[in-house]
């Protein structure tokens, strides 16, 4: 599936667009904050709130919404699709977290757009981000690829095995990925998404979060909701997106 098709059916899921295209021109001068700024306001990973979460199932605009306000209150560049801010918040949850030791040294990879909130917020705190996979292996300490360029079912596994290859021990991966029943187009369900942790581990990598729990009951809960609401069974749209995050043994 195109890249433009994939954006088109995840912007659907959270009854949003992607507005990549419309939001370039006016993110890029609004984006003036200064960069100090912004590390004066978020230098540790424990000014995060701990609602953000590296791995997580987005099942409502709401929820989008708060993750953009959350950004907005740390004094992050603005964001104008609550979708992306979501995305990009769990991604930088994963860094600030799981990674970095608190210098901001960590080398990022960001497999989205050229204005990728990750990367304008990770070059906010002084991050090193890269758009290109490096030919060494084990030079890099996260890997992202992000809605509205995420994965779909079909591609996901080429993200984890790359990440296999590119990422330092103790490296993370963070992949977004449409998630509902058989008949949504490019998504997964959630014995996929088991065979998928399975086949991760192959790569070694191990997913920061549990399926048999919170992130599992949340995935069942957006599912069952987005199902029973028949303004969001449009055909061949996912329910709802996930966002996952594996660590490099």
């Amino acid at each position: 599936m195109a890249l433009g098709q994939v954006a088109r059916t995840l912007g659907r899921v959270a009854g949003v667009t992607a507005g990549a295209a419309i939001a370039t021109d006016a993110a890029r001068r609004l984006h003036a904050s200064s960069r100090w700024g912004v590390r004066a306001r978020l230098g540790a990973a424990g000014d995060l709130p701990e609602w953000v979460l590296p791995t997580d199932v987005l099942a409502s605009y709401a929820e989008a919404e708060e993750h953009r306000e959350a950004a907005d209150d740390l004094g992050l560049p603005m964001v104008l699709d609550e979708v992306n801010a979501w995305a990009a918040m769990g991604a930088l949850a994963a860094l600030l977290r799981l990674v970095d030791d608190g210098t901001h040294r960590s080398q990022v990879v960001d497999l989205g757009g050229r204005w990728s909130p990750l990367s304008r917020w990770c070059r906010a705190l002084g991050f090193a981000v890269s758009r290109e996979v490096p030919h060494e292996r084990g030079s890099v300490d996260l890997l992202a690829r992000l809605h509205p360029a995420g994965a779909v079912a079909d591609d996901v596994d080429a993200v984890l095995e790359l990440a296999g290859v590119v990422l330092r021990p103790g490296g993370v991966v963070v992949v977004t990925v449409p998630v509902g029943d058989a008949d949504a187009e490019g998504a997964m369900g959630r014995a996929d998404l088991r065979a998928l942790e399975a086949r991760a581990d192959g790569w070694g990598l191990r997913l920061v979060g549990d399926l048999d729990g919170e992130v599992g009951r949340r995935l069942t809960a957006a599912v069952r909701g987005a199902r029973d609401d028949e303004q969001e069974r449009t055909d061949g749209s996912a329910y709802a997106l996930a966002r996952l995050t594996l660590r490099r043994r």
